[in-house]
């Protein structure tokens, strides 16, 4: 069982308790948030990733029809009917 966290500062509620006074679970449980909250590396920019050789995924925009073919493929015996809908 997971005790609660008495040593966390009442000044900053949202902060995470001194790692050294965890025990080994509760260390394993919040590793995440601890990296979570380190500091990270700037954004890398479009320029910047395309010189890595990262190129654009394509998508289909997500609108009413594509939502409709969609359920369409997925659901073939309630089809919805897409120009019905968009005519009212």
């Amino acid at each position: 069982m997971i005790r609660p966290f008495w040593n966390v500062p009442k000044e900053d509620p949202g902060a995470l308790p001194d790692r050294l006074t965890l025990t080994v679970q509760e260390y394993a449980v919040l590793e995440r948030f601890y990296n979570a909250q380190r500091p990270h590396d700037h954004a890398k920019t479009w320029r910047e990733l395309r010189a890595e050789g990262h190129e654009p995924v394509s998508y289909e925009p997500m609108n009413a029809k594509c939502v409709c073919e969609m359920w369409n493929d997925t659901y073939s015996d309630a089809p919805l009917k897409y120009v019905e809908a968009k005519s009212e």
